[in-house]
């Protein structure tokens, strides 16, 4: 019987003859693809551009940070963070109940599959999809931020809430079903008392998520400090993009801080 093994395993190919087709197929199918990138080619103005971006940043515009009015460095950074905050709320409070009817322990399979579908198609377009969408029909501004954010937050919020009530102890739902408890009451009492500072927790880390996406809407006009970025971009003003990234850096670490040490306490 060995000897029928190795003598089968003698006329398998060897590692290196597999690892040099698998490159010989990547190749053909590869390089006909990269040749036709066409590939950007640094200029006497790229340089310049780059000295002034490097410029920027060695001398950020420290006056717009004390700007007052809505146009002021700080308005716009509050105003992301409120957008964050809004839409990340939101995304949780549509989402935990979809996750609760989606659930195959909770619901009967045909509601949990065509609450499953609806998220998995809210999970399908990208962030800036619905941003153009709801850019178009209320126009922009803050209020496209904080719906875009909500709505692509329901997505990520309810697989996650899903994976921790499938993942409850069955003995748990068991003897809740053997005391009498009601459908609402197991919920309540049983998965969500368990599973609160899951929820919780995973909603943080997306709140820290949806900081970054609140940033990057502001650059197709959602509003918050990406719209400066953007003007900043626009109209060369490399100081202000410059002093716009520190503070954004800034304000990002500690966010990213605060929000790791609340779920290490919540786990």
């Amino acid at each position: 019987m060995n000897e029928r093994i190795e003598k089968q395993l003698s006329l398998e190919p060897k590692g290196y003859v597999k690892v040099i087709c698998s490159v010989i197929v990547l190749a053909i199918f590869l390089v006909p693809s990269i040749m036709n990138i066409n590939f950007p080619k640094f200029n006497a103005q790229s340089i310049n551009v780059i000295n002034k971006i490097i410029s920027g940043f060695l001398h950020p515009e420290f006056s717009f940070l004390t700007r007052g009015g809505n146009t002021g460095l700080i308005h716009l950074m509050v105003e992301t963070l409120a957008i964050g905050f809004l839409g990340t709320l939101i995304g949780a409070l549509i989402a935990l109940p979809l996750a609760f009817i989606a659930s195959t322990n909770v619901t009967n399979k045909t509601i949990s599959f065509i609450c499953r579908t609806i998220i998995i198609s809210i999970r399908t377009f990208p962030l800036f999809v619905y941003a153009i969408v709801f850019i178009s029909i209320i126009g922009p501004g803050a209020t496209c931020g904080v719906l875009t954010i909500g709505i692509t937050s329901i997505g990520m919020l309810a697989k996650m809430f899903i994976e921790a009530i499938e993942g409850i102890d069955p003995q748990l739902l068991e003897a809740a079903d053997a005391l009498g408890l009601t459908l609402w009451q197991k919920c309540h009492y049983i998965i969500f008392g368990q599973l609160k500072s899951n929820f919780v927790s995973t909603t943080i880390y997306r709140f820290d998520i949806n900081i970054k996406n609140s940033t990057a809407l502001g650059l197709v006009g959602a509003g918050g400090i990406g719209t400066a970025i953007n003007n900043s971009i626009g109209n060369n003003n490399w100081p202000r993009f410059a002093m716009i990234i520190y503070v954004l850096i800034i304000v990002v670490l500690i966010i990213d801080y605060l929000s790791t040490k609340i779920r290490k306490r919540l786990v």
